[in-house]
């Protein structure tokens, strides 16, 4: 009778990581939550942030900077947490051809706007000081949130890729079945 009563007491319980997918229910959850009072935030700032000195209404232009950031967290999140070896070799790869544009071209331009922005006329800048505050919060915020969301996934294998650990034959084989051929 008491072993009736555990198996259906089992069969009732709710398993958190099952519903989630996760190997590490609370805190994905913690992560999400924490995530949508920031996007509340970052919305509430949008709408709030000093108009642009041209007279234009600033609400679009906050937004799409803001969704700028959130899509560029989203790709760098994304390729912190690979799901697969496979998937971090190119990551990798790409990465690298990314890095080199950041560091030349970007880098470049972000040095006029810095010294333009902080020794010439700083009171004329605020307006760009201030989205770039609306990227950076959206793009740290979406970061932190896929990175999570990612790791913590029982299909992800980004501790694998991370440390360089061996994987055994027929997770091998399942992952390369899993992935999609090339194009």
């Amino acid at each position: 009778m008491a072993e009736q009563e555990k198996s259906e007491k089992e069969k009732r319980s709710i398993d958190l990581a099952k519903i989630l997918n996760s190997t590490a229910p609370v805190t994905v959850l913690f992560t999400d939550f924490i995530f949508l009072v920031v996007l509340g935030i970052i919305t509430w700032l949008i709408l709030r942030v000093a108009s642009d000195p041209s007279g234009r209404e600033a609400v679009p232009i906050n937004a799409l900077v803001s969704l700028l950031g959130a899509l560029c967290g989203w790709v760098v999140g994304t390729g912190l947490a690979p799901y697969t070896a496979a998937e971090g070799r190119r990551f990798r790869e790409i990465s690298v051809t990314a890095s080199a544009f950041l560091s030349g071209y970007i880098v470049s331009k972000l040095e006029r706007l810095l010294d333009a922005a902080l020794l010439q006329q700083p009171a004329q800048h605020a307006v760009a000081w201030e989205r770039a505050g609306l990227f950076l919060a959206a793009f740290l915020a979406t970061v932190i949130t896929v990175f999570i969301n990612r790791f913590y996934s029982p299909t992800t294998k980004a501790l694998d890729v991370i440390d360089g650990a061996k994987t055994t034959e027929s997770a091998q084989e399942s992952r390369e079945q899993s992935e999609l051929p090339r194009v």
